[in-house]
């Protein structure tokens, strides 16, 4: 099937409890979708059953770009015409995207803004209390070989521990 891109509205609904998707949409885009194992009960906001009754059906994973990130997402197929795409919480928690007010514009959230830079003793003794790290490496830059190495005056002492004959030696 080949792939086919759509710019839509979406409704960010903090009180809703999935992702949903309007059945209309589906039909005049040939969406892909399955049935669902079991029917879900959803409600509207006051407690009333969803007016197109039990969700039986679901899309396919669908890749859905928010700037330069991209995510899969099922969607539930329901009957909404005013909206025809929700997203719901789930979604929100999972990436907690920046949501301006006043310009009605939703943007990802950087990972982390500010990196933190540490030693390799406190690395090692952060891995061995929580093991989830994401580690960014700057390739050293090539010397030449005669350069010498270059060491701060209170490293003089330890030159030979920077040779390179003793990188792989364990202390």
């Amino acid at each position: 099937m080949p792939k086919k891109t759509l710019s839509l509205i979406a409704l960010v609904d903090s009180e809703a409890s999935s992702c949903f998707i309007n059945e209309g949409l589906v039909k005049k885009h040939g969406i892909p979708i399955l049935q669902k194992n079991k029917p879900v009960v959803s409600e509207v906001v006051d407690g009333r059953p969803l007016a197109s009754g039990n969700i039986t059906m679901e899309t396919t994973p669908l890749i859905v770009h928010l700037g330069d990130h991209e995510s899969h997402v099922c969607f539930n197929v329901i009957s909404s015409p005013l909206h025809l795409v929700i997203i719901g919480m789930p979604r929100l928690k999972k990436h907690n995207p920046d949501i301006n007010w006043e310009k009605n514009k939703i943007t990802r959230r950087d990972i982390q803004k500010n990196p933190t830079y540490i030693g390799t003793k406190a690395f090692i003794h952060a891995v061995r209390k929580e093991p989830t790290y994401m580690i960014y490496a700057i390739p050293a830059q090539e010397s030449k070989k005669d350069d010498p190495v270059k060491l701060p005056n209170q490293y003089k002492g330890f030159e030979d521990v920077f040779e390179k004959k003793n990188a792989n030696i364990l202390l």
